[in-house]
This record gives C-alpha cells, structure tokens and sequence, in this order.
C-alpha cells in the first residue's frame, strides 16, 4: 500500500478517534438526542449531491433507524450519562463481536475457533470494566454503549444483506433519514424548552463539535474509507481500526483530562487483546503451522 493511502487511512483513524472528545464536548451543553439530530442534520443538504443507494426505500429507513439512530441514541446518552469518552471508544468495539455473533445465526456464517477465544477474552475484559462502575464509568452508561455497539453490529448485517450497496451514499442517506425521529424523540424526552434554550446558548465549541461529527467524522472519514476498501480487501483495510480506540482513549486523556482506574486499564488491555486475536488469530495460526 502506498504512503499517500496509508496517510488516508489514518486521518480517518484520527477522525474517528478524536470523534468521541468531540461528542463529550458537545454533550457539554446539547441534551444526546438533540446532538444527534444536529449531527445527522449537517448531512441534508450535501446528501443531494449523492444519489440514493440501490436499494428498496424501506429497508434505507431501516438501516437509518438502526445505525444512524440506534447507534447514536445509545452512545451520546451512554456518555451523557457518565460514560468516559476514551472507553466508550474501546467498548464500541464490542460490535465486532456482535457482527460475528449475528451472521452466525442469521447469516450462517462459521465462526472459527480463534474467533471464540478472542471473544471470550474480550468479554472477560467487559465484566471487569463494569465490576468497576462507579469508579469513573457508570453502569448505566456501559450498558448504554453495548447497545450502541449492538445497533451497529446490526447494521453491519444489514450492509451484508444488501449488497451489492454504495456504503458511503448508505451512511449520508441513513444519517439523513434519522433526524426526523432523533427530533420527535428530543421533543418528547428533552422538552421543546430545553431544545430552544439549548439552540439559542450555542456557543464556537458546541458549534465546532456538531460540523465536526457531520462533515470530518462522517462525510469525510466514511468517503475516505469507502474509498481505501474499493481499493484494497476488507482484510487488508479492517486491522486499522483496532487504532481508534487507541487514538480515542490517548486523545480522551490528553483533551478531557480522562484517567482510567487499574481495573479499567486491565479490562481494555483484555479487550484489545481479544480484537487482535478475532482479527489476527487466523493468520498467526496458520503462520506458526505453516509446513517448514
């Protein structure tokens, strides 16, 4: 792979890591379900320069429900609700495990033994992050980024079910669909009070934060790692993001001031372990049983 496109990997990496300093920043002074429709909303006018996917308009809607609206429901409240940045960056992860899960059952897909033991270290890791809720993550918000986690796993069965599909014009076009009921929803559980006193006490930082998330760690990143997989195979491409949770964990410390406590710093040592294992167990074990 060339310089120049390992370069493009990276600023979506560092897109996509720094992503979560931006939602905590944002989710500073906008309620998580109005900050969702914000976000999704930056999308509305540059998604008519993307044609819609090739797909049945009903299953755009789903996909829209479930990704875009699922997903970030879940993840602005988890970190509303005390979730740190950098480790819900980590636990987001957890979708890995949820995709394989569920193309196993419902894709039928195999499931290979590596897979199983990155999956069980993983999981281990998650118990003692949570054993310590309280300590700087809540329980609450743990649960709440699983659910993100899940919401994306689904929608990554649901990318698998339609293809062949444009990923990029799925993603504007999803994120589009969802600010109708991310708005209905902020009317309902955060008050048309809250929406316009929040809307009027702007300031630069929540303002920077929401064009952030919608033209850097969307528009940009999703357009640049749509691209590098037209390029290259899943298999080469998808080991990268193993990094965001790294940028997203140094960036939370660095800008947030996010310190983990020992039994967090064990438990992610035990997730990431379990990832490289899910995406690297496979090729080292046919490396060390390789004939000599």
């Amino acid at each position: 792979m060339p310089l120049r496109h390992l370069m493009l990997i990276f600023i979506v990496i560092l897109s996509w890591g720094f992503s979560f300093v931006a939602t905590k920043w944002g989710l500073l002074s906008i309620p998580p379900l109005l900050f969702g429709a914000l976000r999704f909303a930056t999308l509305i006018i540059p998604a008519f320069f993307f044609p819609l996917p090739k797909i049945k308009f009903s299953w755009l809607i789903i996909y829209g429900m479930v990704m875009c609206f699922g997903q970030f429901t879940f993840l602005f409240s988890a970190i509303y609700f005390g979730m740190p940045a950098g480790l819900a960056s980590l636990v987001m992860q957890s979708q890995a495990f949820f995709t394989i899960i569920m193309g196993a059952f419902l894709l039928k897909e195999f499931i290979r033994p590596q897979t199983l033991l990155g999956l069980a270290i993983a999981v281990i890791g998650l118990i003692i992050i949570g054993c310590d809720a309280g300590a700087n993550a809540t329980l609450v918000g743990l649960l709440l980024t699983l659910c993100a986690g899940f919401s994306w796993a689904t929608g990554n069965i649901l990318i698998k079910k339609l293809q062949p599909v444009n990923t990029l014009h799925l993603t504007i076009w999803g994120g589009v669909i969802s600010v109708i009921p991310l708005i209905i929803c902020s009317i309902i559980f955060e008050g048309v009070t809250t929406i316009k006193a929040t809307i009027l006490n702007m300031n630069l930082t929540t303002i920077l934060a929401v064009l952030y998330l919608g033209f850097i760690a969307t528009l940009l990143a999703y357009g640049l790692w749509a691209q590098m997989l037209s390029r290259y195979a899943a298999s080469i491409v998808a080991p990268f993001s193993l990094l965001v949770p790294i940028i997203g964990m140094s960036s939370s410390a660095w800008f947030l001031n996010e310190h983990l406590t020992t039994l967090e710093i064990i438990g992610s040592i035990a997730v990431m372990i379990g990832l490289c294992i899910n995406v690297f167990g496979y090729r080292l074990f046919f490396f060390f049983n390789r004939p000599q």
